[in-house]
């Protein structure tokens, strides 16, 4: 009886520190020296011209003017990245988010942000970012931020060409 109990007891605390653990991962770190102020923007307006090709399911999703989040100004950690300042904002506002670390590059991939998903408009659709305007150079975990940055996540229905980041031009 006493053994089992034991065990009961190593097993709960086990669970506890194991969802403790999770739980601080996701909550932003309040420490740290301050790196400046940026804007976060997430579009997906794109979709608006290519509903017919939306599955029906998503979309009540897509926000009938197409932004589903502009920050305004926010503060922002020396050393992070637009991937940081991405996952904190997102799970600050309990919005849903996916996404998948590279192994080869250690670069990470947005998947989707708010239900929607890279080939949900087609082969040529997903999520692309900007830094003040600019396109391609390096992924969101990678860049570093400044003071004054614009991040934007853009949804793109045509491998970037209908909101000008396609690297094929």
């Amino acid at each position: 009886m006493h053994k089992r109990t034991g065990r009961l007891l190593i097993a709960l605390m086990a669970l506890a520190l194991i969802l403790g653990g999770g739980y601080l991962a996701l909550r932003p770190q309040e420490d740290g020296e301050s790196g400046g102020m940026c804007r976060l923007i997430i579009r997906c307006d794109t979709i608006l011209d290519h509903m017919d090709a939306l599955d029906a399911s998503k979309r009540e999703y897509v926000p009938a003017d197409g932004r589903i989040l502009d920050t305004g100004e926010v503060s922002f950690r020396k050393g992070d990245s637009a991937f940081d300042l991405l996952k904190r904002e997102i799970t600050g506002r309990n919005m849903q988010f996916e996404f998948k670390k590279l192994p080869v590059s250690g670069g990470v991939y947005v998947e989707g942000i708010a239900n929607l998903y890279e080939f949900d408009v087609g082969e040529l659709s997903g999520w692309q970012f900007s830094t003040n305007g600019v396109f391609g150079g390096e992924d969101c975990g990678s860049y570093r931020l400044h003071d004054g940055d614009t991040i934007a996540f853009l949804y793109t229905c045509d491998l970037g060409k209908d909101i000008g980041g396609s690297i094929y031009e």
